[in-house]
């Protein structure tokens, strides 16, 4: 497994820690992931790719993956183009060397020509505007102020009539404040990832032999002790978000989380919360007046 060995030696420097990289997060996430102990996008395969494939459809074909931990959004992405009959014209972007190497390793494998960007998206200009912006549970990574920065630069990179698709969990608190995981949470979350290794049988943990029950545990507390996310509020505060940095809301749902769990209150753990299905559009006509990216 690419991230388990190497994220050590490519990770980025992690901005909350001074002198820690952000393995914790990257070297276990493809096998959290697998084991489903984490919400990544397969969580909402079935609703990102329909938005994916009717923007496709729609014309859509330069893409802008922003933020991705490791290969799963990218793959998304290519499969849902397929079913539409279109080949994208691909780039990822993350701050974080380790996903990128997991998008590029991907791409090779599947023939796929793929762009790296090394960027932090705050600050990233592009030679070409996007047709569409695609991210999964992204704007929890930005306290209110940064995440209507995120918005505005979303929009500058998009083209007059491109889309932003994404799925934020939402949850009822817009102050700001970053929401970790409990005590409780965090001894669920290593106890469920021992079981849900040790579920894979024999065969399937010595085809990994550098992962025994102790580095997962070992990984799961470590990651349960770190991870915190800034929620988004709940509907009425996210498509506020969108609309304040100029976007008209082609698609704003909201949809169920999966069936119940323990331990699903925790901010990455697929919760039985309410996530809203958005696609959000670049109009395709100049406001009257200039947009003024506003926190909530």
């Amino acid at each position: 497994m690419l991230a388990w060995s190497e994220a050590g030696a490519l990770c980025a420097a992690d901005p909350a820690r001074p002198g820690e990289c952000c393995a914790w997060y990257h070297r276990p996430w493809p096998l959290f992931r697998a084991l489903g102990l984490v919400s990544s996008a397969a969580l909402h395969q079935h609703a990102l790719g329909v938005s994916l494939a009717a923007a496709a459809r729609a014309g859509a074909q330069r893409v802008l993956v922003c933020g991705s931990a490791d290969e799963a959004l990218p793959a998304l992405v290519v499969a849902a183009f397929a079913a539409a009959g279109v080949e994208p014209a691909l780039s990822m972007l993350d701050r974080c060397r380790t996903p990128l190497r997991l998008g590029a390793q991907y791409a090779a494998h599947h023939g796929i020509a793929l762009e790296t960007c090394h960027a932090d998206i705050l600050e990233f200009e592009h030679r070409a505007a996007f047709d569409l912006v695609c991210t999964h549970a992204f704007l929890g990574y930005f306290d209110p102020a940064a995440r209507a920065q995120l918005l505005a630069r979303w929009y500058a990179l998009l083209r007059p009539g491109g889309v932003v698709v994404t799925t934020q969990r939402l949850r009822a608190i817009g102050d700001g404040r970053l929401v970790g995981f409990d005590a409780a949470q965090r001894a669920d979350f290593v106890a469920r990832a021992r079981a849900a290794w040790a579920a894979l049988g024999p065969a399937a943990r010595a085809a990994l032999p550098d992962i025994d029950d102790a580095t997962v545990a070992t990984a799961a507390a470590g990651f349960a002790a770190r991870f915190a996310s800034h929620p988004a509020g709940d509907a009425a505060h996210l498509a506020a978000a969108f609309t304040r940095a100029g976007f008209v809301l082609d698609t704003f749902a909201v949809i169920a989380g999966p069936a119940p769990a323990a331990g699903d209150s925790a901010p990455s753990v697929p919760g039985a919360g309410a996530y809203a299905q958005v696609v959000a559009r670049r109009p395709r006509r100049p406001c009257s007046r200039p947009i003024v990216p506003v926190p909530w």
